[in-house]
């Protein structure tokens, strides 16, 4: 053995554990990488559900907007019925009336 043997063997062990320190911080690097993804689609959802939630809300605020508004409209036809109903009796009455003071 040479007395640069013992130098080289250092400086080729200092380039591994180099290489290998280099490898841990991108693997290190990857891990926050996939955590900070992980939380951004976890974040997103959660948002998405308050989304899901809030609309959900508007909804069932709106079924019963829209079942009001059909009683109310319930209310209106069955009242026009009874009107158009007695209009039509009181003018069927008129119409005889009218008929019996011609044919007389």
């Amino acid at each position: 053995m040479d007395r640069f043997s013992g130098v080289n063997s250092a400086s080729r062990l200092n380039q591994v554990v180099d290489e290998w320190a280099k490898q841990q911080r991108k693997a290190e690097a990857v891990v926050r990488e996939r955590q900070k993804r992980s939380e951004e689609l976890e974040n997103a959802q959660m948002g998405s559900a308050e989304d899901i939630r809030k609309m959900l809300e508007m909804m069932e605020a709106n079924q019963k907007e829209q079942a009001a508004e059909i009683q109310k409209n319930h209310r209106v036809t069955v009242i026009s019925i009874v009107v158009a109903v007695v209009s039509a009796v009181f003018g069927a009455a008129s119409f005889f009336v009218a008929l019996i003071a011609l044919l007389r």
